[in-house]
């Protein structure tokens, strides 16, 4: 089992193997033999640092047997799966607020012109809540219920409507969403 070893001693060998890699005589604190290391480059390991790994028992061709420390990253090294382990699980309630702004945005854009006044951002928050709790009404409704046809056009099509009419009706439902004093 991996665990952080307190490196107190450390000599760089002369042999080194076909990979270009030195083995290494090394005393961690707690162990009571020195254990060989095998590393690419000698200069990087430094006495007094902790290092991660695993100490394991080895027998060598000449049927000696000798301790060999393995290092090993820490498990919060670990990269883990797409962003390197950035991962958040997904956020519904901040995709729908997303959505819901995004919306009375736009339709404070075509009502701004339909009314023709600034539409405030009190007005444009009422109306992201209305949008945010459709949702929920709409993911909810029966496949029934959506499959009879509405008898009045919805709000944004009314006022997509308007804004190719010569003439201003004070009766569209986007302007009583905007009319409505804004929530403290």
């Amino acid at each position: 089992m991996p665990q952080e070893y307190e490196l107190t001693q450390f000599k760089p060998g002369d042999f080194t193997d076909a990979n270009g890699n030195k083995w290494c005589d090394a005393v961690f604190q707690g162990i009571t033999e020195p254990v060989k290391w095998v590393v690419k480059d000698p200069s990087t390991i430094t006495v007094g640092n902790r290092y991660y790994g695993t100490i394991k028992e080895r027998e060598s061709q000449a049927g000696k047997t000798y301790l060999r420390f393995y290092r090993e990253q820490r498990p919060e090294q670990k990269i883990s799966g797409y962003g390197k382990g950035t991962y958040q699980p997904r956020d519904d309630a901040a995709i729908r607020s997303q959505f819901a702004i995004k919306t009375a945005v736009q339709l404070a854009g075509q009502s701004a012109q339909i009314l023709q006044r600034e539409i405030t951002m009190g007005e444009i928050e009422t109306a992201a809540k209305k949008f945010y709790a459709m949702v929920d009404r709409v993911k909810n409704s029966s496949p029934e219920a959506q499959a009879q046809p509405a008898q009045k056009p919805p709000a944004w099509e009314q006022a997509r409507q308007k804004l190719h009419q010569e003439e201003r009706d004070d009766d569209l439902d986007v302007k009583s969403l905007f009319e409505q004093e804004p929530e403290a």
